[in-house]
């Protein structure tokens, strides 16, 4: 199973080592905004006069831990990753397998469309008891659409 951001055409196993390294420093950032925001609500919480409820604090919290672990699992995975050349291999032939791709941007398509479709009825709905919520989700859903344009064109002048 390929993740939403996984899915390159590795040719070589020495160039897909080089994707795992990148991948590392990206989990390494994923750690460091787990730490951040969980850092932001015990300091909303003790130290900063914010009237935060209890609720919000926990999912804060909660996030904030389940990011710097989910970074930290996913981080030592890789790392024992590099270090065996044959599952090096194997993940490499399997990140770059064209069925696995389908699979990938087939699902991606399926979650775009479902999402588009929960945003359009939270705009919708929503918006009847609650306009500033309209407001924001149609800014989130033009902000979705106008960065795909421009993602299209910038990686079609690219490849």
């Amino acid at each position: 199973m390929l993740g939403i951001f996984c899915g390159m055409e590795a040719t070589s196993d020495e160039a897909y080592r080089k994707y795992v390294k990148r991948r590392i420093l990206a989990l390494a950032g994923l750690i460091a905004a787990g730490i951040i925001t969980a850092l932001v609500a015990l300091a909303a919480e003790y130290v900063w006069t914010v009237n935060v409820s209890d609720l919000m604090l926990g999912v804060y919290t909660g996030v904030g831990m389940g990011l710097t672990a989910g970074g930290i699992v996913l981080l030592i995975k890789n790392v024992l990753l590099l270090k065996d050349e044959k599952k090096i291999r194997r993940a490499r032939i399997s990140v770059s397998d064209e069925r696995n791709i389908q699979i990938s941007i087939r699902a991606v398509r399926a979650a775009v469309a479902v999402l588009i479709a929960a945003m359009y009825f939270t705009i919708l709905i929503g918006g009847l008891w609650y306009p500033i919520l309209a407001k924001i989700v149609s800014f989130l859903l033009i902000l979705f659409l106008f960065s795909y344009v421009v993602a299209y064109r910038v990686i079609s002048r690219m490849i």
